[in-house]
């Protein structure tokens, strides 16, 4: 009885006593290296610091958003979040934050004050404290020379607040961040004087240049060239002018733009000298501000070239000023990286630091750790990180590294881990990857570049490795890359059949420290006699991160990006590219060489080939071209059908019509509505043909006709002089609202007329699809092609049968519901226009002319327009020639449209300008099309055909433009007719052989340019 009763007691006492918690791990422990040798564990004593990553109720759809508004395709593109609206839609709320705060004290740790984007709580804390706080062990081993530790389970957290712990960064330093350069050991002394650091202002005017100009520094070649070094700028070293060169950023600063009214951010674990720094500004003759930002307490050791201080800041930070002399700097600064191996939460925190100022919309870092040895909490915690960079519109740009596909390796450790890795950041989704190359050769007419792989001996006789990091990341595969799958893909992706893997670099840039980037920075050995600033040849893909960020400054502070949005995240719209023509005049394609380093016992070699690869991405940048795509406000269209509509006059402004005029100067702008009404749908409609023409202009200009909604792209569809009649044909996406904006580019008023030709939709019913021909000549009336020789009279009519007609070699089926003509008015006798119209309807009704015009022109005048005509039953087109005089008509068909799906279907795009061969975009440099000169445009196999508006400039000589597929023998037409010194802009429907070619058909130098509009392919 007695024990009955002690054992109620026993029961009934027990609620009375506190419950031990439920606690519950969150994230997982480390994973220690193969190399890693056991060794004593850290003393309790042992201070960390730590970041809560904490999850809210919407913070798990981060990634999704930045991917959204950084995808080309999505509707939301580009509507970025503005600062602090991510801590008010993501970030916790008081009462969470509070809620973990009291958790984390009640384990007897000490909270910060939550981040300012209400997503990571810090933490300082001992050893012993995360011990009994988290309820894990600790181990210590010995690493890379490195006495480190980590924690052997997952860290453990009270029930009531688990569910808001995302993960824990700082409880091992098992990885850590390394900058990305590799030295050449070719130092040189700038210029002393009595063992004095001399003013370069005795070698080079003090006066600072205009930031409008390539830099240019002689000093470093003074040095370089002599007997000493007997070293040659564009061969063993790159100044900034021979860059510019290469990779075109020198036609945006002659052009006007120097990157001004953009802020940079470089992310450092060191500090920087602004000695140097001057000194090197000084010489290049620029003032480009910069400023510091310390995070964690930031560095401490002092910048010297001659303890390794500081010379990661220097080729970023005086990287980026050359390339691009009008940006600000920020240099977030963190702890010493190589004093206590600066740790995950120290990176972080600075991560966090430049995305939540949000002072910068271009992010540049050199540093990284091997992937495969990093704290997946911390691979996490990044994630998200950039992720918020992405939503605010942020380009972040990280050197993908220097050991080649085997990130994790380290020559000085006794095992070194040979395994396949890649580095993070630089894989992480968010951040471009900037792999590494080669040079051979100096100019652009020259260069190709190599996957750079290579070893370096030092004086002593030591050899040092390095390779461009690349391969194949445990990330997911973002979207933008699920249509890449680069050589040695499928055999190292473990996902490759599931969610995939983010294949790493995504670009490339110089490299090689054997000829690489010269730096500035003060130098000091003890010997007073050495002391001073000198100058030193470095490489590593440290270089080229900042030569991508300088490119994606000047892109934030060109037209289109300061008339839209920046740039933001930097892959989706140059892997948009890279599918589509744009491709050509985006990036200079590597394909030779690879990226295992031989000496590190690498797996596999992931090769440099055409197209995307894992040693070099899509290759190194052709300037003018990243920056027309990232600015692009562009939306490809999904596959498109054409439907025939008109031709109808739905815009005369000189009567109200559509909008009102006369159209301000200097950017007045019409928005034109185009669907739901005009016979036009209200859905589905992808992009319109109208037939657009300037009329009443006063002064020498230009029309833009783009989606509105979208920013104003850099491209031009009509050029005039003051009291020209212009017409075009354009083919413009339709944007917000169904809408087309036209705008008067000219110092003068001018009156717009928009005739509707069709329009493009995602719905096949009832639409039509593409064959592209010839082009061949179907129509000559001085020699009696296709009707009968003789001029068509003052206000007569001539009918050319097309549909049932064979052509030459190209035969035209019967039943063709519209052909694409280009048709050119020559020797005219009197002022006029031309009208092209169906002579019947599908039903085979007579067609009465419409009010409209597809041609104007002047007595004497060669001018051309294409057109694209409904075809009626009898399958003829009709020209009425609307002029006091005769005319002779030429009329060359570029393809046809079929009512069906069998097909090719449309893609429209921008526009997006390819070549401009007076900046060099899309050529080989800046210059000109000679007398009788082709020019070749390589273009995707896969598209049947190209839309485009080409213009010819600076014309010296009267002459014609020709484009065909470079496969077939110049067929014996035209695309446009110029004479010297004026613009005369054409759309062109050219098939495609896997490259246009434009002949100048001249005894003169033109210059020419291309945007493209959209192109046809068979899905």
């Amino acid at each position: 009885m007695s024990l009955a009763v002690g054992a109620a007691q026993v029961a009934l006492a027990a609620p009375g006593h506190a419950a031990a918690p439920v606690r519950v791990a969150v994230g997982g422990a480390p994973t220690v290296p193969h190399s890693a040798k056991a060794a004593a564990a850290p003393a309790d004593s042992t201070k960390l610091s730590i970041d809560i990553e904490l999850k809210t109720p919407t913070s798990a759809q981060l990634p999704a958003l930045a991917a959204a508004l950084n995808d080309p395709k999505s509707p939301n593109y580009h509507h970025f979040l503005a600062k602090g609206q991510i801590a008010q839609q993501f970030g916790a709320s008081a009462a969470e934050v509070a809620a973990v705060d009291a958790a984390l004290k009640a384990a007897g740790l000490t909270p910060g004050p939550v981040s300012a984007d209400g997503l990571f709580v810090p933490v300082t804390a001992t050893v012993g404290q995360a011990k009994n706080a988290f309820g894990t062990g600790f181990a210590g081993y010995r690493y890379a020379g490195r006495a480190v530790y980590a924690n052997t389970s997952a860290p453990k957290f009270d029930a009531a607040v688990s569910a808001d712990i995302a993960g824990v960064v700082g409880l091992d330093n098992i990885a850590y961040a390394v900058p990305h350069h590799v030295t050449s050991g070719k130092q040189a002394k700038s210029t002393v004087q009595s063992s004095a650091v001399k003013s370069h202002a005795a070698v080079k005017s003090n006066t600072v240049q205009p930031n409008y100009a390539v830099p240019t520094c002689s000093n470093i070649n003074t040095i370089y060239n002599s007997p000493s070094f007997n070293l040659h700028d564009g061969t063993n070293y790159y100044t900034a002018d021979v860059l510019a060169n290469i990779y075109g950023t020198g036609s945006l600063l002659n052009g006007g733009n120097n990157g001004s009214g953009v802020t940079v951010a470089v992310f450092e674990l060191e500090s920087y000298d602004p000695g140097g720094f001057n000194d090197l500004k000084n010489c290049y003759g620029i003032s480009t501000p910069i400023s510091q930002v310390s995070v964690d307490g930031g560095p401490t050791a002092q910048p010297n070239m001659y303890t390794g201080v500081g010379i990661e800041s220097a080729l970023d930070i005086e990287n980026i000023a050359t390339m691009a002399p009008g940006v600000s700097i920020i240099d977030y600064a963190g702890p010493d990286w190589n004093l206590n191996s600066t740790t995950d939460t120290q990176v972080l925190d600075t991560y966090n630091r430049i995305v939540t100022d949000d002072s910068a919309k271009v992010i540049s870092s050199s540093w990284g750790q091997c992937e495969a040895q990093a704290n997946p909490s911390t691979i996490s915690a990044e994630n998200s990180i950039f992720s918020e960079a992405a939503i605010q519109g942020q380009t972040v740009i990280a050197a993908s590294g220097d050991s080649g596909d085997t990130g994790c390796y380290d020559p000085t450790a006794t095992s070194p881990d040979s395994e396949l890795s890649v580095d993070d950041p630089a894989s992480q989704p968010f951040v471009l990857g900037a792999g590494g190359t080669t040079m051979h050769g100096l100019t652009n007419n020259s260069m190709v570049e190599s996957a750079w792989n290579s070893v370096q001996t030092d004086g002593n006789g030591h050899y040092y490795y390095g390779a461009t990091g690349g391969g194949v990341s445990t990330n997911a595969a973002p979207s933008f890359q699920q249509y890449v799958t680069a050589a040695g893909y499928s055999a190292h992706c473990a996902a490759a059949a599931t969610s995939g893997c983010r294949q790493v670099p995504d670009v490339a840039a110089l490299a090689d420290p054997a000829q690489g980037y010269v730096i500035d920075e003060y130098y000091y050995d003890g010997n007073p006699a050495d002391t001073g600033n000198y100058y030193n040849i470095i490489g590593g893909t440290s270089g080229a991160a900042p030569v991508w960020a300088a490119i994606y400054a000047l892109a934030d502070a060109s037209a289109a990006c300061q008339a839209g949005t920046p740039a933001g995240q930097a892959a989706p719209a140059l892997y948009k590219a890279a599918k589509t023509p744009d491709k050509y005049s985006v990036f200079r394609d590597v394909t030779a060489g690879n990226n295992g380093i031989s000496a590190y016992n690498a797996a596999y070699s992931y090769p440099a080939n055409a197209g995307y690869d894992m040693a070099t991405g899509w290759g190194s940048p052709m300037a003018p071209g990243v920056v027309a795509v990232a600015c692009a406000g562009s939306v490809e269209s999904a596959a498109s059908y054409y439907v025939p509509n008109g031709p109808t006059r739905i815009l005369d402004t000189r009567y109200n019509i559509g909008g009102a005029g006369p159209v301000a100067a200097n950017g007045g702008t019409v928005k034109l509505q185009i669907t739901g009404q005009n016979h036009v749908p209200a859905s589905n409609v992808t992009a319109v043909v109208l037939n657009v023409t300037a009329t009443a202009t006063h002064a020498t200009g230009y029309a833009v006709v783009y989606p509105d909604g979208s920013a104003m792209p850099a491209t031009s569809n009509l050029n005039w002089v003051g009291g020209q009649v212009v017409p075009n044909l354009v083919t413009v996406p339709v944007g917000a609202g169904g809408k087309v904006d036209l705008v008067n580019e000219s110092g003068g008023t001018v009156q717009f007329i928009a005739d509707l030709a069709g329009y493009f939709t995602t719905d096949s019913t009832s639409a039509s699809t593409y064959t592209a021909v010839g082009p061949v000549r179907a129509m000559d009336t001085r020699h009696g092609i296709g009707v009968p020789t003789g001029k068509v009279g003052s206000t007569s009519t001539v009918s050319l049968p097309v549909g049932g007609t064979t052509v030459g070699s190209v035969t035209i089926p019967s039943g063709i519901s519209a052909v694409a003509m280009n048709v050119t008015v020559t020797a005219p006798t009197a002022s006029g226009y031309v009208t092209v119209y169906p002579n019947q309807d599908a039903a085979g009704n007579p067609v009465t002319r419409p009010t409209v015009s597809n041609l104007n022109f002047s007595a004497n005048q060669v001018i051309a327009n294409m057109v694209i005509v409904p075809v009626g039953k009898d399958g003829k087109v009709d020209f009425y020639n609307g002029s006091g005089g005769p005319t002779d008509l030429i009329a060359d068909v570029a393809g046809y449209f079929t009512v069906g799906t069998a097909g090719a279907k449309y893609h429209a795009l921008g526009p997006d300008r390819l070549v401009d061969t007076r900046i060099g975009l899309g050529t080989s440099g800046p210059g000109t099309l000679g007398a009788n000169g082709t020019l070749g445009l390589p273009l995707p196999a896969s598209a049947t055909a190209i839309l485009a508006n080409v213009t010819v400039a600076q014309a010296t000589a009267t002459g014609y433009l020709t484009a065909y597929p470079a496969a077939s023998t110049r067929p014996v037409v035209s695309n446009l007719n110029f004479t010297p010194g004026v613009s005369v802009p054409n759309l062109a429907i050219v098939p495609n052989s896997g490259q246009v070619d434009f002949f100048n058909g001249s005894g003169g130098t033109v210059r020419v340019i291309v945007d493209l509009g959209g192109y046809f392919s068979a899905s």
